[in-house]
């Protein structure tokens, strides 16, 4: 070490010394240093995971929006399986995978929507809920400025989606074609979508198309609701 280091130290631990006399009122020792440093270290990882759980929170929030109010209380918790299918159901949606779900009013199938989409916000996975005529609407509306490809690239590279009442649109083969384009995209990329409709089992060839059903179907599941009517119950 030449002299102009040996100098160059020698003044960053006056400088130190004088910091710490004043901060202090004396010069720390080692031990007093290491657990300072220890200290501050400390409240840098707290200040950095309550930075992280404020913006989890703020998305979270942001994520759930999408939730309309008379289903924000609704999760896996406080759905009634009554039934072992129901059951299974529930424990296939835990795993993220693609599924359909089909059957008919009143048996919780959008109860079941919603959870899912909570349950994977929970697990840090970017989610949305859509329903189908809310979709090709859209899909329609973007014809006409030319925002096709940004409206399919948005539903394409969510992490979670479901898309609801697939038997409530038109049924046209632009919409057979719109579903398949975005069902394979989602394919391809091994992200999972699930499919939402009161059509009977008869009828989902019709209502989602063959390839839109064997992708959904071949990497995840085909589940089928039945029972009593919940919504006509409660009237009774």
């Amino acid at each position: 070490m030449n002299g102009l280091e040996q100098g160059f130290i020698l003044n960053l631990e006056a400088k130190r010394r004088e910091r710490e006399i004043g901060q202090y009122g004396h010069e720390l020792s080692n031990a007093e240093r290491i657990a300072l440093e220890a200290a501050q270290n400390s409240q840098a990882e707290n200040e950095a995971a309550e930075k992280k759980a404020f913006e989890f929170r703020k998305w979270r929030t942001e994520q759930l929006s999408c939730i309309p109010p008379r289903f924000t209380g609704k999760s896996f918790d406080n759905y009634r399986c009554l039934s072992q299918i129901q059951r299974e159901a529930v424990a296939h949606l835990k795993t993220g995978r693609s599924t359909i779900i089909y059957g008919g009013n009143g048996l919780g199938k959008t109860h079941l929507a919603f959870a899912s989409i909570r349950y994977q916000v929970e697990h840090g996975v970017s989610s949305c809920y859509v329903l189908a005529f809310d979709f090709f609407s859209e899909i329609k509306r973007s014809f006409r400025d030319d925002t096709t490809a940004s409206v399919m690239k948005r539903y394409a590279q969510v992490g979670y989606l479901v898309i609801d009442e697939v038997d409530k649109a038109f049924g046209s083969q632009t919409e057979f074609v719109y579903l398949y384009a975005l069902v394979n995209e989602r394919y391809n990329m091994m992200l999972p979508t699930v499919l939402i409709t009161n059509a009977n089992e008869a009828d989902l060839v019709s209502v989602i198309g063959t390839s839109t059903l064997s992708r959904v179907a071949g990497d995840g599941a085909i589940i089928e609701l039945s029972g009593e009517d919940y919504r006509q119950r409660a009237l009774a």
